[in-house]
């Protein structure tokens, strides 16, 4: 599966028979949604992932301080009146929420299984802000599987008020944010969003979305290697050599070079041909300490390529 606007349509029909795609519309259920907008929600998931974690962490913020506390602020917010009129309280969650360790082991899987890496962690103003989104409560945010099973193996409490049912709260959310209020369309983008997040935590999960307007396609995790990005670089270099969070090494491989493009020419072919190059700049090289750099580089990578291997056997 690619990280693809067409993969990602074609997911959500596969997923849900309700969404339809019939020229430029997308149909969800009995509503038309212009394609320039799911577009939006394809290509802007950067920014609307990164709202979508501000609520959810929020809402496990304010379940944990119900919980330790027992209170009950979870049945009130979002609301900009439960800010309003409990506001003193309010603004000593975020901080009380990360005194308890399962609330940071958390926040920090959510930020992680995202993608997202630029994400800013949630502050107290940021959290009050969203706490006064004014729609569907809490207990009606769709939590993606992974992020339940993980709540699930730490901290099972916080599953009983956060995300137990219908899934539609965010539809608000992205209907603020793209300034379109006409009837049906909150719900048909709360369905739409709940797929993309499927598509994204469950086949995506690494992957910062923010590269999708790079023309983003594919991931592949290498465990004790690192990652390989098959993207559509604005450069003309078959691959660069990036360094992704903790240390983890990514080489994001251009799918737009022409040994890509060309489609008679196989993946074994494009191996020999790369061999063929490198062999072929190697040997024209001619100043020594340039050829000495290379047959080091050349022995360093022989041996790396061994050790890989060997991690991957075991």
């Amino acid at each position: 599966m690619r990280y693809t606007y067409k993969e990602f349509l074609g997911y959500c029909h596969q997923q849900n028979d309700k969404i339809q795609l019939d020229d430029d519309i997308v149909w969800h259920g009995k509503i038309p949604v212009p394609e320039s907008l799911v577009k939006k929600i394809f290509f802007g998931s950067e920014n609307l992932l990164g709202k979508y974690l501000d609520h959810l962490i929020s809402a496990y913020a304010v379940q944990t301080y119900d919980l330790l506390n027992n209170t009950n602020f979870l049945s009130k917010v979002p609301t900009s009146s439960a800010v309003r009129d409990s506001a003193s309280t309010l603004v000593q969650v975020l901080g009380a929420a990360r005194g308890n360790e399962n609330f940071c082991l958390l926040e920090g899987q959510i930020i992680q299984a995202s993608g997202l890496k630029n994400y800013q962690r949630l502050n107290t103003e940021r959290f009050l802000k969203t706490l006064q989104h004014t729609g569907k409560k809490y207990e009606r945010i769709y939590v993606p599987r992974k992020v339940k099973d993980f709540v699930t193996n730490i901290a099972p409490k916080l599953n009983t008020g956060v995300g137990i049912s219908n899934g539609d709260m965010f539809g608000n959310v992205i209907a603020d944010e793209l300034q379109i209020y006409r009837s049906g369309f909150s719900d048909a983008f709360a369905g739409i969003f709940k797929e993309y997040l499927k598509f994204k935590f469950q086949h995506f999960g690494s992957l910062d979305p923010s590269l999708s307007a790079l023309g983003l396609v594919q991931e592949l995790a290498y465990k004790n290697a690192g990652s390989v990005i098959l993207s559509k670089h604005l450069t003309r270099n078959l691959w660069e050599p990036r360094l992704g969070q903790n240390g983890e090494i990514k080489a994001y491989v251009n799918d737009s070079h022409p040994v890509f493009l060309n489609k008679d020419i196989s993946k074994d072919e494009i191996f020999n041909l790369f061999l063929l190059a490198v062999s072929h700049e190697e040997m024209h090289t001619m100043n020594d300490q340039a050829k000495e750099t290379i047959e080091n580089f050349r022995q360093r990578v022989s041996s790396t390529l061994k050790d890989f291997i060997v991690s991957k056997a075991t």
